[in-house]
């Protein structure tokens, strides 16, 4: 999308241009919503800017320095070709919450849709979790999804996945459930 002014031999064009986010460590996450464009009024020659491609603008901002929590991120980086003058960017600054990502163990919970008259067991007892310290630090445990017993004790074994929040990653993502020999 563009829109230009011409103004003492210059023409001004606004460009709607998406945001690269980059650097990012491995161990954060933004959380809530983030803008994916900005608008970036440029200002050139009539010549330069009627063959200018909008792909010729890069706009990215650097993550590199984030901390835990909210941060005010300037968009300064912008890329554009020469002869080509960057007059505003709006939004020209954002804040952006980071949350650290974490592992931890959990122990695995049976759901079942009645309960079992034999003993049983899970395999493996916990499993890694990674995901927001938000989330995580208020969990203890996962739970599988319902097992019915009679269909257990018929077959003996099953592979049983973990009901996790969409925002958890779980490893293993299933479990064995078995009846347990006396």
């Amino acid at each position: 999308m563009w829109n230009y002014i011409t103004s003492q031999g210059n023409v001004e064009v606004t460009y709607v241009i998406p945001i690269e986010y980059r650097n990012m460590p491995s161990d954060f996450e933004i959380v809530g919503d983030f803008p994916s464009f900005v608008r970036v009024r440029l200002r050139g020659s009539a010549l330069i800017l009627r063959n200018l491609n909008p792909q010729d603008v890069k706009v990215w901002v650097d993550l590199r320095n984030i901390k835990e929590g909210r941060n005010l991120i300037y968009i300064k980086n912008v890329k554009v070709p020469e002869g080509v003058k960057i007059v505003k960017i709006v939004p020209n600054r954002m804040v952006l919450k980071f949350e650290r990502i974490v592992s931890k163990q959990l122990k695995v919970n049976v759901r079942w849709k009645k309960r079992p008259k034999f003993k049983w067991r899970v395999f493996p007892p916990f499993v890694k979790a990674r995901g927001r310290k938000s989330i995580l630090s208020k969990m203890r445990y996962v739970n599988t999804e319902p097992v019915d017993p009679v269909v257990l004790m018929k077959k003996r074994s099953l592979d049983v996945k973990i009901d996790a929040p969409a925002a958890i990653n779980i490893e293993p993502e299933t479990v064995v459930v078995e009846v347990k020999e006396k």
